[in-house]
Protein backbone atom coordinates (compact mmCIF):
# COMPACT_ATOMS: atom_id res chain seq x y z
CA UNK A 1 0.00 0.00 0.00
CA UNK A 2 3.10 2.18 0.74
CA UNK A 3 4.60 1.54 -2.75
CA UNK A 4 0.93 2.69 -4.46
CA UNK A 5 0.86 5.83 -2.60
CA UNK A 6 4.64 6.83 -3.48
CA UNK A 7 4.14 5.81 -7.17
CA UNK A 8 0.88 7.88 -7.00
CA UNK A 9 2.54 10.57 -5.39
CA UNK A 10 5.95 10.65 -7.92
CA UNK A 11 3.55 10.32 -10.70
CA UNK A 12 1.56 13.48 -9.94
CA UNK A 13 4.86 15.44 -9.03
CA UNK A 14 5.91 14.83 -12.56
CA UNK A 15 2.83 16.31 -14.53
CA UNK A 16 3.94 19.82 -16.28
CA UNK A 17 1.96 22.82 -15.11
CA UNK A 18 -0.01 25.09 -17.26
CA UNK A 19 1.05 29.04 -17.72
CA UNK A 20 -2.45 30.59 -16.50
CA UNK A 21 -1.60 34.37 -17.28
CA UNK A 22 0.98 34.33 -20.26
CA UNK A 23 2.70 37.57 -21.31
CA UNK A 24 0.60 38.33 -24.88
CA UNK A 25 2.58 37.15 -27.56
CA UNK A 26 -0.15 39.44 -29.79
CA UNK A 27 0.74 42.31 -29.89
CA UNK A 28 1.18 45.56 -32.94
CA UNK A 29 4.34 43.84 -33.95
CA UNK A 30 4.87 47.74 -35.41
CA UNK A 31 5.15 49.19 -32.26
CA UNK A 32 8.84 49.02 -31.33
CA UNK A 33 7.86 49.51 -27.99
CA UNK A 34 5.91 46.76 -27.48
CA UNK A 35 8.81 44.59 -28.39
CA UNK A 36 10.77 45.51 -25.34
CA UNK A 37 7.24 45.39 -22.92
CA UNK A 38 6.77 41.82 -24.16
CA UNK A 39 10.85 40.99 -23.12
CA UNK A 40 10.49 43.36 -19.88
CA UNK A 41 7.57 41.20 -18.96
CA UNK A 42 8.44 37.76 -19.85
CA UNK A 43 11.96 38.33 -17.84
CA UNK A 44 9.88 38.44 -14.48
CA UNK A 45 7.84 35.37 -15.23
CA UNK A 46 8.03 32.52 -12.91
CA UNK A 47 7.18 29.97 -15.77
CA UNK A 48 7.30 30.61 -19.67
CA UNK A 49 4.76 29.05 -21.51
CA UNK A 50 5.77 26.95 -24.89
CA UNK A 51 3.73 29.84 -26.85
CA UNK A 52 5.51 32.91 -25.05
CA UNK A 53 9.33 30.51 -25.79
CA UNK A 54 8.54 30.19 -29.40
CA UNK A 55 7.74 33.81 -29.59
CA UNK A 56 11.15 34.91 -28.13
CA UNK A 57 13.16 32.42 -30.07
CA UNK A 58 11.36 33.15 -33.41
CA UNK A 59 12.65 37.17 -32.05
CA UNK A 60 16.13 36.06 -31.94
CA UNK A 61 16.39 34.16 -34.88
CA UNK A 62 14.61 36.75 -37.65
CA UNK A 63 14.39 40.21 -35.53
CA UNK A 64 10.42 40.33 -36.01
CA UNK A 65 7.69 37.39 -35.73
CA UNK A 66 6.13 37.18 -39.17
CA UNK A 67 3.22 34.43 -37.28
CA UNK A 68 -0.13 35.32 -35.75
CA UNK A 69 -0.25 32.39 -33.47
CA UNK A 70 1.31 30.07 -31.76
CA UNK A 71 -0.40 27.24 -34.41
CA UNK A 72 1.80 28.87 -37.13
CA UNK A 73 5.18 29.30 -34.90
CA UNK A 74 5.30 25.45 -34.36
CA UNK A 75 4.83 25.20 -38.22
CA UNK A 76 7.04 27.86 -39.22
CA UNK A 77 10.04 26.54 -36.58
CA UNK A 78 9.14 23.05 -37.89
CA UNK A 79 9.84 24.16 -41.44
CA UNK A 80 13.06 26.16 -40.60
CA UNK A 81 14.55 23.28 -38.66
CA UNK A 82 14.60 23.95 -35.07
CA UNK A 83 11.69 22.06 -33.62
CA UNK A 84 11.70 19.12 -33.13
CA UNK A 85 9.32 17.50 -36.32
CA UNK A 86 7.16 15.17 -33.35
CA UNK A 87 6.57 18.25 -31.24
CA UNK A 88 3.02 18.49 -30.60
CA UNK A 89 2.69 20.13 -26.91
CA UNK A 90 0.19 22.69 -26.37
CA UNK A 91 0.80 26.46 -26.19
CA UNK A 92 0.33 27.19 -22.63
CA UNK A 93 2.27 24.48 -21.00
CA UNK A 94 4.89 25.20 -19.26
CA UNK A 95 8.19 24.85 -21.54
CA UNK A 96 11.20 22.86 -21.10
CA UNK A 97 15.01 23.83 -20.91
CA UNK A 98 15.11 20.90 -23.88
CA UNK A 99 13.01 22.38 -25.92
CA UNK A 100 14.82 25.67 -25.33
CA UNK A 101 18.14 23.98 -26.44
CA UNK A 102 16.88 22.12 -29.36
CA UNK A 103 16.14 25.10 -30.71
CA UNK A 104 18.92 27.27 -30.13
CA UNK A 105 21.75 24.35 -31.26
CA UNK A 106 19.70 24.09 -34.58
CA UNK A 107 19.31 27.85 -35.09
CA UNK A 108 22.77 28.65 -33.81
CA UNK A 109 23.97 25.38 -36.05
CA UNK A 110 26.21 24.48 -33.25
CA UNK A 111 28.45 20.83 -33.95
CA UNK A 112 28.85 20.69 -30.91
CA UNK A 113 30.71 17.22 -28.82
CA UNK A 114 30.82 13.66 -29.91
CA UNK A 115 27.34 12.93 -27.99
CA UNK A 116 25.62 16.27 -30.26
CA UNK A 117 26.68 14.56 -32.62
CA UNK A 118 25.80 11.24 -32.88
CA UNK A 119 22.32 11.30 -31.38
CA UNK A 120 21.42 14.66 -32.55
CA UNK A 121 19.95 17.57 -31.07
CA UNK A 122 17.93 16.02 -28.31
CA UNK A 123 17.53 17.79 -25.17
CA UNK A 124 19.71 16.21 -23.18
CA UNK A 125 22.79 16.89 -25.36
CA UNK A 126 22.07 20.37 -26.31
CA UNK A 127 21.01 21.64 -22.88
CA UNK A 128 24.85 20.18 -22.14
CA UNK A 129 26.37 21.56 -25.06
CA UNK A 130 24.99 24.90 -24.35
CA UNK A 131 26.29 24.34 -20.46
CA UNK A 132 29.29 24.07 -21.97
CA UNK A 133 29.50 27.15 -23.94
CA UNK A 134 28.28 29.44 -20.89
CA UNK A 135 24.57 30.30 -22.56
CA UNK A 136 22.83 28.02 -20.47
CA UNK A 137 22.96 27.62 -16.32
CA UNK A 138 25.10 24.96 -15.17
CA UNK A 139 22.32 23.22 -13.18
CA UNK A 140 19.90 22.96 -15.86
CA UNK A 141 19.07 19.99 -17.44
CA UNK A 142 16.38 18.99 -20.28
CA UNK A 143 13.25 18.09 -18.71
CA UNK A 144 13.43 21.34 -15.78
CA UNK A 145 10.69 24.22 -16.56
CA UNK A 146 12.40 27.57 -17.52
CA UNK A 147 11.43 30.59 -16.02
CA UNK A 148 11.16 34.10 -18.02
CA UNK A 149 14.75 35.56 -16.45
CA UNK A 150 16.39 32.49 -17.22
CA UNK A 151 14.93 32.47 -21.01
CA UNK A 152 15.89 36.30 -21.25
CA UNK A 153 19.48 35.61 -20.44
CA UNK A 154 19.95 32.32 -22.67
CA UNK A 155 18.63 34.55 -25.82
CA UNK A 156 21.11 37.16 -24.90
CA UNK A 157 24.50 34.67 -24.08
CA UNK A 158 22.59 33.10 -27.48
CA UNK A 159 22.93 36.24 -29.21
CA UNK A 160 26.03 36.85 -28.12
CA UNK A 161 27.44 33.83 -29.25
CA UNK A 162 25.81 34.22 -33.08
CA UNK A 163 27.93 37.44 -33.07
CA UNK A 164 31.39 36.12 -32.05
CA UNK A 165 30.88 32.92 -34.24
CA UNK A 166 30.41 35.51 -37.08
CA UNK A 167 33.54 37.54 -36.10
CA UNK A 168 35.38 34.10 -35.95
CA UNK A 169 34.34 33.34 -39.11
CA UNK A 170 35.26 36.84 -40.54
CA UNK A 171 38.80 36.85 -38.85
CA UNK A 172 39.61 33.08 -41.11
CA UNK A 173 38.02 34.33 -44.54
CA UNK A 174 40.68 37.36 -43.67
CA UNK A 175 43.85 35.04 -43.43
Amino acid sequence: MVSLVVIVGLAGGCTRSLVTDPVPTAYDRSDPAAEVVFFHNLASSGRVSNDEALHALTLLALDEDPTQNYEDRVAAAKAAGWLNPEFDEPAELVTRKGMVAECLVRMLRIDGSVMLRVFGPTGRYAVRELIALGIMPAESTERQAMSGAELVGVLGRSRDHAIMEKMRELRKSRE
